[in-house]
This record gives C-alpha cells, sequence and structure tokens, in this order.
C-alpha cells in the first residue's frame, strides 16, 4: 500500500532494510511542496502484505517496478 501526497513531478522515496515508510516524514512537508510524494514500505517491513521469506532484491525490484507501473 502506497501513500500518496503533494502535487508535481514525481519522487518515490523507498526506505532501507528494517525501517519503513514513516521514516520519510521529516522530508514530507518540504518535498510536497514541489512534488507529488510517493512511500510504500518494501515487503515484510511496515504495513506491506507480508508472505513467506526470505526476500531477494529482485523481490524489492519487481515490487517497485509494480508501484510504477499503477502509477
Amino acid at each position: 500500500m502506497a501513500e500518496v501526497s503533494g502535487d508535481g513531478p514525481a519522487v518515490v522515496l523507498v526506505h532501507g532494510m528494517g525501517l519503513n515508510m514513516h521514516m520519510w516524514r521529516g522530508q514530507l512537508a518540504p518535498l510536497e511542496h514541489w512534488f507529488t510524494v510517493v512511500r510504500y514500505d518494501l515487503l515484510g517491513h511496515g504495513t506491506s502484505t507480508a508472505r513467506p521469506g526470505p526476500y531477494a532484491l529482485a523481490d524489492f525490484v519487481d515490487q517497485l517496478a509494480r508501484l510504477l507501473d499503477e502509477l
């Protein structure tokens, strides 16, 4: 599940391992002024739909590609 806010060209924020999309809270206000900000949780993180792991880097790339296709 992605959260989208702001207006302008799209910027997608991807968090690091062991974190979640809420790590970007401090950056949202300045970015939303100029951009449409898209943030989401990687597989197995935050509110993402969990499926049995382990996850490979290719799984995260596929997830991002699907998200971009939906935008």
